[in-house]
Formats: structure tokens, C-alpha cells, sequence
């Protein structure tokens, strides 16, 4: 799957389904604006797409800061107008016995959530005006049905769907795609943080294939792997005497790592 001719910016391209998708996108004539917070790691990744062909600038940032996202995305599409920006950082920290600690939630809330909105800020006026561009926002099946140990990451994801279908709703008639992205585990070092049963795990290369096609195909919600994301889907309308047993079948524990 590539975009010949096109402009692709990625946040939290330096691992996992962020670097994936730019491995992906990597083609002569693409180009791919890329950010992350490992210098290391990101240049790696710039590199290997520039061995495939792209034109590739990256860019070490904290999505958290709002007058840099918006600095590095105006600078990028004064280079060449932005055909798609994929809002993909993001963190998970542990909660507490009781839900989430207030500055694990903090954290997680300020990167997931506000960090995707610097994006989408910074990327809708310049799209609206050309009446063209697509945005992505990563969501998770996390954020369709909460499950215990991953209160916070849970809220955040849940957020960024609610948030992301609203805007595709409001910026469709403007020229503007919007989906929303929920995988489910995918083989990354974010995964690696979580201790429980990781059904149906995809690599990170079968998900950036996946999330390509279906941003191609301007799919509102690109949810995998399916059957997971059918089971999901089916627990949000069960009635509760039949939810919470199998709810608290679901249970993780987040490490502090990564």
C-alpha cells in the first residue's frame, strides 16, 4: 500500500504501528513527515524509508506541546500540502487498585487526547481551505469497552473515537476524511507493557497494512482484528447480568515501562 505523490505525516513514528505505517507509506514521490520521541529510533526509521524511496523529514517532539505540533505541521505543509496526517502517539501508564492515579491519567489524557487534537488543530484549516486531506486518529477496542487495569488508557481511547466521529461527521462536508483507528493488541513495546491474556495479536506490520487499506477506503471506523472487534461491539449491548461476568474475565495490569 503506498501514496505516490503524496504527503503523509505520522506522530509516533519512532516504534510500533507509528514506525509500521511509515515502512508502509515509504515510496519514490511520497513523502512523509514523521515525529517521535526517540531521536534513535525515529532516525532509523527515517532511514529505512528513505532507502525505499520517500522523501522523509523527521522531527523529535512531545505531542503535548501544542505551539510546537503547531509549529512542525506548519512548516511541513509550506513544503508540500498535507494529503493525510495520522495521529498516532500515545502512552499507557499502570492504574491504581481504584482506578486511575491522577497523574498516570494526567499523562495519559494529555498525550492520547490533547496531543491528537494539536494535530487535528493544526491540520484542519490548512485542509478545510483546500477542501481535501484525511486525518486518522488512533483510537483502540479499549475505547469501545473498558477493561479492568487500563482505566485511563481506556478513558483516553475512548475519548479520541467519540472525538474522531464527531469531526468526520463535521469535516466530511468540507473535504475532509476522518476515521478513527482501534486496534486491537498489536506485537509493539506498548503492548509489551500490558500483563494479561492478548488475544489475536497482529504484528505491527499486518496492522499499518490494515489501518492503510482502510484509510484508502475513507472507513470510518477500521476496528481488527475483526472477530475481536466483533466481541467488543457485542459486549457494549449486552444487558449487565451478562456484561459484568464476562467483564471481569478481562483484567490487565500495565507496567511502568515504556
Amino acid at each position: 500500500m503506498t501514496a505516490a505523490g503524496r504527503h503523509v505525516l505520522i506522530t509516533g513514528a519512532s516504534r510500533g504501528i507509528g514506525a509500521a505505517l511509515a515502512r508502509v507509506y515509504a515510496a519514490p514521490g511520497v513523502r512523509l513527515s514523521l515525529a517521535g520521541r526517540d531521536s534513535g529510533a525515529l532516525e532509523g526509521v527515517a532511514a529505512a524509508a528513505r532507502s525505499a524511496g520517500a522523501e522523509v523529514t523527521a522531527a523529535v517532539l512531545d505531542v503535548r506541546d501544542a505551539a510546537a505540533v503547531a509549529e512542525w505541521i506548519d512548516a511541513a505543509d509550506a513544503e508540500r500540502p498535507l494529503d493525510l496526517a495520522v495521529a498516532n502517539a500515545g502512552v499507557n501508564r499502570p492504574d491504581d487498585p481504584f482506578g486511575a492515579a491522577p497523574d498516570n491519567l494526567r499523562l495519559v489524557l494529555e498525550t492520547n487526547v490533547l496531543g491528537a487534537a494539536h494535530v487535528v488543530t493544526a491540520c484542519v484549516p490548512k485542509m478545510t481551505a483546500r477542501g481535501r486531506g484525511q486525518l486518522g486518529l488512533m483510537s483502540s477496542l479499549a475505547g469501545i469497552t473498558g477493561f479492568g487495569g487500563m482505566a485511563s488508557y481506556g478513558a483516553s481511547k475512548a475519548a479520541i473515537r467519540a472525538y474522531g466521529q464527531a469531526l468526520r461527521g463535521e469535516l466530511g462536508r468540507r473535504g475532509v476524511k476522518v476515521s478513527v483507528i482501534c486496534p486491537g493488541f498489536v506485537d509493539t513495546e506498548m503492548a509489551a507493557q500490558v500483563q494479561g491474556t492478548r488475544m489475536g495479536e497482529w504484528s505491527a506490520e499486518r496492522a499499518a497494512r490494515f489501518i492503510a487499506k482502510g484509510l484508502a477506503k475513507n472507513r470510518g471506523l477500521i476496528a481488527f482484528p475483526p472477530l475481536e472487534a466483533l466481541g467488543v461491539r457485542l459486549l457494549t449491548v449486552l444487558p449487565g447480568v451478562l456484561m459484568d461476568p464476562i467483564g471481569r474475565g478481562f483484567r490487565y495490569r500495565v507496567d511502568e515501562r515504556g
